[in-house]
């Protein structure tokens, strides 16, 4: 009977080591790949870490972190996904999602003739 419980307790690492390296390789436990933009708000109530970001309606990306600036303003860090192209005259707005008060960032990415902003700017 000893050598059952080592038998199952052997599967059930083996097992979880499988999972936690699958969900690495597909990003479900970080090591998220995509490119990083700082937005500086005058207000962002509502908003916090991971709330989403969207264009027209589509969720591009997601807010890294929230934090407040010495000048009082709010400043975020996106995470976007591979392949979103924000220009320097992009805009960015703050939505409700729903009645309950959740919210997200709509961003107007800018238009093709401006200049592309730069991974961190």
């Amino acid at each position: 009977m000893n050598r059952k419980y080592i038998f199952l307790g052997a599967f059930v690492v083996i097992t979880l080591g499988l999972l936690l390296w699958l969900a690495q390789g597909v990003g479900a436990l970080g090591g998220k790949q995509g490119t990083r933009y700082i937005v500086v708000l005058d207000q962002a109530a509502g908003l916090v870490k991971d709330n989403a970001v969207k264009i027209a309606g589509v969720k591009v990306g997601k807010i890294e972190a929230v934090d407040v600036t010495p000048e009082n303003t709010a400043r975020l860090t996106l995470l976007m996904e591979e392949g979103v192209e924000v220009h320097t005259d992009a805009v960015a707005l703050v939505r409700a999602k729903s009645l309950l008060g959740e919210k997200y960032l709509q961003l107007d990415p800018g238009s093709a003739e401006s200049p592309l902003l730069a991974d961190g700017a």
